[in-house]
């Protein structure tokens, strides 16, 4: 593990609060806006982009070496992996060393909701506004403003656009 990757999963589990450990990330260069960040929170890959006012839950794991971008005001539930590395299947003496691995990217559009320990698999791109359930395996991208669910994830709905109320504006702690 690198020491920037070891320094960021050190730092996100400092016991402040989760509105201030976002400043810490921030000075180690994973977390670049004003988010809120539990304890436990594992940065196994530093390619990471958080938008302002996301959280992040207890647990939530960011894995590989692809890219992750996450969206302005996402919420990831408590255990959620984000996992963006992979490999071919091996042969029948060693399955799991098929090869070089591949990072592909994920992204996670603003608004969404990714619910408690839902796994999010390489290249999948979830759109604005998406709720995934919670233990769901997502292993293809999501349309905008969708509701999914299951092993693997199946789209369950299309969830209503916009809202009556006005969205407060997100200012740093």
């Amino acid at each position: 593990m690198s020491t920037v990757k070891s320094l960021a999963t050190f730092v996100a589990s400092l016991p402040f609060p989760a509105t201030r450990r976002w400043q810490l990330l921030s000075a180690v260069g994973v977390v670049k806006a004003a988010v809120g960040v539990e304890r436990g929170v594992r940065f196994w890959n530093t390619n990471v982009s958080i938008g302002a006012g996301s959280y992040l839950n207890r647990e939530a794991t960011f894995e590989g070496k692809g890219r992750i971008t996450v969206g302005t005001r996402v919420a990831i539930g408590p255990g959620v992996m984000i996992l963006t590395s992979t490999h071919d299947v091996g042969p029948s003496e060693w399955r799991a060393g098929g090869g070089v691995p591949e990072f592909l990217s994920v992204s996670i559009g603003d608004g969404s909701w990714i619910g408690a320990r839902a796994t999010i698999l390489p290249g999948v791109t979830i759109g604005r506004g998406c709720v995934i359930a919670a233990g769901s395996v997502v292993r293809e991208d999501c349309p905008d403003d969708t509701f999914w669910a299951g092993i693997p994830a199946v789209l369950k709905r299309d969830l209503p656009l916009g809202s009556d109320h006005e969205t407060p504006a997100i200012e740093a702690p």
